[in-house]
């Protein structure tokens, strides 16, 4: 009894500690992404601010025809002045999101499969290992957790009303099974 209520409560354990590390590590990495896009709006911020001056010095006709050949960049000013601070940001921190030790994912895949193009042999004993082993490893475990979420689904629903010691002490599936293997084997 002991064990099954000590198994039950560490595949919850387990399952709620997963979840909180995982919602941990997501929460950690958008606190960085906002961060970074706070950094790329103050900074482009402080880039308008600076081009202010410049700004308004190419609104003149005489300052904008004295540039010459340098006039786009009086084009170039006008156009960053009129374009949204907050979408560059947002744009800056998509492409400097890098997912694994600061690599672009397309190189990350691009090493992943030359690895595996070298050790093809190795690769496929350790696939076929994993996918033999892995269900037989697993499936115990995930049934275990369904068992516990079901066993939990069923005391809300029927609202235990002898109380929860009173429910496991007298719940006993084997003897449940074999009491219906009885009834159906009786000859008529």
């Amino acid at each position: 009894m002991t064990t099954t209520r000590a198994c039950k409560n560490t595949c919850g354990d387990i399952c709620s500690n997963i979840g909180c590390i995982g919602m941990l590590l997501i929460g950690m990495f958008l606190i960085t992404r906002l961060h970074m896009l706070h950094s790329a709006v103050m900074r482009m911020q402080a880039e308008r601010e600076n081009e202010a001056w410049l700004f308004e010095q190419c609104k003149r006709d005489d300052f904008y025809h004295n540039l010459k050949q340098h006039s786009s960049l009086c084009d170039d000013v006008n156009a960053r002045a009129q374009d949204a601070v907050l979408l560059h940001a947002v744009r800056e921190v998509i492409e400097n999101t890098y997912m694994f030790q600061f690599e672009f994912c397309t190189k990350l895949l691009d090493n992943v499969l030359n690895f595996c193009g070298k050790h093809v042999f190795y690769v496929s004993i350790i696939m076929a290992v994993f996918l033999i082993m892995g269900p037989a490893l697993l499936v115990p475990h995930w049934r275990r957790c369904m068992n516990t979420i079901s066993d939990h689904k069923t005391r809300q629903l029927y609202n235990c009303p002898y109380g929860d010691l009173h429910y496991v002490n007298t719940h006993n599936a084997d003897y449940e099974f074999r009491r219906l293997q009885r009834v159906t084997n009786v000859d008529y």
